[in-house]
């Protein structure tokens, strides 16, 4: 499973064009899965559209636009043998099970927008237990209105979207989806 294909350099245009090209020599071998650079907001914002500019001139729209239509398309979570889940940033705090993720629709144009469970796929991150404690400790989001302790999701406090998730948060979403 591969994911996040463009913005990591002056070469993003080259990566996908032979991850795409892999995709079609060997399609049942290689798997492709959206991260958060393939939206278009993020293309725009760091260097993805700057590059498809410089190296497509007047075609640079039309390239760019069919990027992004394959994008658009890519699945956001694979699960390997049944038992292994594969995703960019994670779990999303809103869907327990698999089914609910799978039931989403495509094409996704703009995840961030569209749907809720996308969005906290491409921009969940994981922390460990003592981070998770600290987060707590150092957040008061982290108590709900009754002053108890939220033990699985916090805001991203990093990334400013998308929440943090405990090593509790993931095990439950695991066991309850038999991953």
């Amino acid at each position: 499973f591969f994911c996040v294909y463009v913005d990591r350099g002056d070469y993003s245009v080259e990566c996908i064009i032979y991850l795409l090209c892999m995709k079609l020599l060997a399609p049942e071998r290689i798997f492709m899965l959206r991260g958060n650079h393939e939206c278009r907001a993020l293309q725009t914002e760091f260097t993805f559209l700057t590059e498809v500019t410089s190296k497509f001139g007047t075609a640079a729209k039309q390239v760019f636009d069919a990027f992004n239509d394959v994008f658009d398309v890519v699945p956001l979570v694979g699960i390997v043998d049944d038992s292994i889940y594969c995703a960019h940033g994670g779990i999303p705090s809103c869907a327990q099970k698999i089914e609910q993720i799978m039931e989403l629709q495509c094409p996704m144009p703009d995840p961030d927008e569209q749907s809720q469970i996308a969005m906290e796929i491409l921009w969940n991150d994981p922390v460990t237990d003592p981070e998770y404690d600290d987060l707590v400790n150092n957040n008061q989001e982290a108590k709900d209105s009754a002053g108890k302790v939220q033990k699985s999701f916090l805001p991203n406090t990093k990334r400013g979207t998308g929440c943090f998730y405990s090593e509790d948060a993931l095990k439950s979403f695991l066991e309850g989806n038999s991953l």
